[in-house]
């Protein structure tokens, strides 16, 4: 599949709206009204228009992802190339209540990259949806109309890979067009003017004419938005945030006549646009009400552009625009078509919340809470959008992170040395964490942090359990079978004869010499092995005592061997099990700053980026500040000044904020993994109550160095 971008055929020649790729060849049949050309030598056909195009070698590759077609959406129907036209994406129901289609809802939910969402809204008949047919690349997808009447109602959407980021999807919504006097609910505009606001990256604002007060005054909406959205939930809002969650904005005024200048000196049109919304000075409701306005556009919004477009056509040609070629349209409108079309796709940035970038699957979420406070009669929140979305999010972050975990892991054939289960357990766990963090959304209080991390040490925890009991059950079959040659001998009374006994030692030092050379009875070989020779004590005693050969002397002196013999064995398992868990705890306590690390640097990475937001705001503020100062509006500027204080306190509070949420988190990690110790302890202390009269001393000594293995994996966030 090729890059697409749009084309039209003027003089014979393709000139192109710059999707990327360079035609090198073009060679219709005969001359049409638009031609879709792609970015790949290959043949195609859109209406009458058919030609062969080659596209530079420089567009056939790219290091970014390329989304794949079929995969990305699973068993859907719809999927980004079927998507040839708009769908309905945000609809009213009999009782004028908007929801999303269904149909829509389920293909967003399987788009897991990164959206670009451009929406446009304005008055309507105001064509609005030309120019998202532009950034479609045709000319008759999003419907035109010819009549007073709007064509487009609720929202419409399209989706598709984004023609020059492979890694994005690019989605286009065309909303209703405001002021439409068929609509029986006055607040339906409201609500679709603020959905269009927050669902976008990029807000197109479409009108026609000039701007000028009467203009301005079809953007009340904006003014009014404190009204109808809040950031936080609860409480009143002024719109101090509202820039942290906007969109870029594009003024496209439509066409404008007038030559672009300003007191006679030719200006850009965002100069143009600027100069209309500097405050006014005056007292006027008029004034005050267009004041009002211009300070919400500046403030809400802070990345603005403005496009100029000249009348396309002769006017008696306007109601068939949608037919007419582009031989046959303005070419000055044509250009700034294309350098709005190029505007807009040469934009990388991603619809984002709170510097977070949204996917298909948030997006989604995110809607139904908005929508669902609509249906109630609540104002909508961005906090409570977020929260809704966070949980859901996280949740699918969690058991995606403890799925790898598990696959990690599902390999591991136990028993195993606890050195290669705690390696095994720390590559395991890196993976999980990094697979949360990467997924998770505003982890509040971090409890989804800590919630993974009492889960994946449980896990662990049981597998040092399972590990420690097939290491004892396999090294106690490995040693009945190896012994099964001796209790033979012994049921025939083998050694019950003189020099029976150093018949009888021969052979169990051969059957413990094997023994020791099986490489994978796991880190309970050692204390089975001397379990199991206790267990044999009694019948080496009645070989060693019914062997006539040696006199009393001589057993008392064997007796004292063997006793040292086992001792020494003790010992020496010991001293191995100590070294052992000295250097598991050290690659615990690795593991465990490893993670920690992390954590801190995504805490970093989260709060450098409030700094830098926040920064951008005061530099934006602090002009806005200066402006009004010298325009004489002083006691705005004073208001503002307070803001900008404000935000600078703020701004010097961040580092301290950061390091105290990070200890926060290891305070509250710690007391979670301390409950945790104190429930395994409790566990110790019942078992040795239940086998301290059995003279099961040996086993109760092992199971409290796996109880000490597993408090040490967790005492080391204790010891943060």
């Amino acid at each position: 599949m090729g890059d697409w971008f749009i084309a039209g055929l003027v003089d014979g020649k393709v000139e192109g709206s710059g999707y990327g790729g360079k035609v090198t060849k073009c060679v219709p049949e005969q001359l049409g009204h638009l031609v879709i050309v792609k970015t790949r030598k290959e043949s195609f056909k859109t209406g009458k228009d058919k030609g062969e195009v080659e596209a530079s070698e420089e567009n056939k590759g790219g290091a970014q992802e390329d989304i794949q077609d079929k995969t990305l959406f699973g068993n859907e129907v719809l999927d980004l190339n079927s998507m040839e036209h708009p769908q309905p994406f945000i609809s009213t129901d009999e009782e004028g209540r908007l929801f999303l289609e269904p149909k829509m809802k389920n293909f967003l939910e399987n788009i897991d990259h990164p959206l670009v969402v451009v929406a446009v809204a304005g008055i309507y008949r105001t064509g609005k949806s030309y120019l998202l047919n532009r950034l479609m690349g045709k000319q008759d997808g999003f419907p035109l109309g010819s009549t007073v009447q709007s064509k487009t109602k609720g929202i419409w959407a399209w989706v598709t890979k984004h023609p020059r980021y492979p890694d994005r999807v690019l989605l286009l919504l065309d909303t209703e067009g405001l002021a439409d006097p068929e609509k029986a609910n006055v607040d339906h505009d409201i609500w679709i003017f603020s959905l269009a606001i927050l669902l976008s990256s990029i807000f197109v604002y479409n009108s026609k004419g000039v701007i000028d007060s009467d203009a301005l005054e079809k953007l009340q909406m904006t003014s009014e938005l404190t009204e109808h959205l809040r950031i936080k939930s609860g409480g009143n809002e002024d719109g101090e945030d509202f820039h942290r969650v906007f969109p870029d904005f594009i003024w496209a005024v439509r066409d404008f006549f007038l030559k672009c200048e300003i007191d006679g000196v030719e200006v850009s049109p965002n100069e143009y646009m600027e100069w209309h919304l500097k405050l006014k000075k005056g007292k006027r409701p008029e004034i005050m009400k267009a004041n009002s306005i211009r300070s919400s556009i500046r403030s809400f919004f802070d990345t603005r552009d403005c496009f100029l477009f000249p009348f396309p056509v002769e006017q008696g040609m306007l109601r068939d625009l949608d037919k007419v070629p582009f031989s046959k349209m303005d070419k000055n409108f044509i250009n700034v078509g294309n350098t709005f079309v190029d505007h807009i796709l040469n934009n990388k940035a991603t619809k984002n919340i709170f510097g977070k970038a949204m996917t298909g699957r948030m997006y989604a979420l995110m809607i139904e809470s908005y929508l669902k406070a609509i249906r109630d009669g609540v104002i909508p929140s961005v906090e409570n959008a977020v929260d809704y979305m966070a949980a859901a999010e996280n949740k699918k972050a969690k058991e995606l992170a403890v799925e790898a975990y598990r696959n990690e892991l599902k390999d591991l054939k136990c028993p195993v040395p606890n050195n290669t289960l705690l390696e095994r357990d720390s590559k395991a766990k890196k993976i999980a964490v990094n697979i949360y963090l990467d997924r998770s959304l505003f982890d509040k209080n971090e409890e989804g942090s800590i919630s993974l991390g009492l889960d994946l040490n449980e896990k662990f925890n049981n597998m040092v359990n399972e590990n420690s009991l097939l290491s004892m059950k396999k090294s106690k079959e490995a040693f009945v079978k190896l012994h099964e040659p001796i209790q033979s001998k012994i049921k025939q009374s083998y050694y019950l004869k003189p020099g029976g006994y150093t018949l009888y030692e021969k052979d169990m030092t051969q059957v413990v010499s094997k023994y020791k050379e099986i490489t994978d009875l796991g880190d309970e070989a050692g204390a089975m092995l001397n379990e199991m020779m206790m267990d044999k004590e009694v019948e080496r005693k009645q070989i060693l005592d019914a062997d006539k050969q040696l006199g009393i002397e001589q057993k008392r002196t064997e007796e004292e061997r063997k006793k040292k013999e086992e001792q020494e064995r003790e010992v020496r398992r010991q001293k191995d099990d100590l070294q052992r868990m000295e250097e598991e705890q050290r690659k615990m306590q690795k593991d465990h700053d490893d993670t920690m690390k992390k954590y801190g640097e995504e805490t970093k990475k989260k709060y450098e980026n409030k700094k830098k937001d926040l920064q951008n705001r005061i530099q934006a503020e602090s002009k806005r500040h200066e402006e009004m100062i010298k325009n004489g509006f002083t006691e705005e500027a004073k208001t503002l000044k307070n803001r900008l204080n404000n935000m600078q306190n703020v701004l010097t509070q961040k580092d301290n904020e950061k390091q105290r949420q990070m200890q926060e988190f290891q305070q509250r990690l710690s007391r979670e993994l301390k409950l945790q110790n104190d429930r395994f302890n409790e566990q110790l202390a019942s078992f040795q109550r239940q086998h301290a009269h059995a003279g099961g001393v040996n086993k109760i000594i092992r199971i409290a160095f796996k109880m000490k293995l597993r408090w040490l994996h967790l005492e080391q966030a204790n010891n943060i």
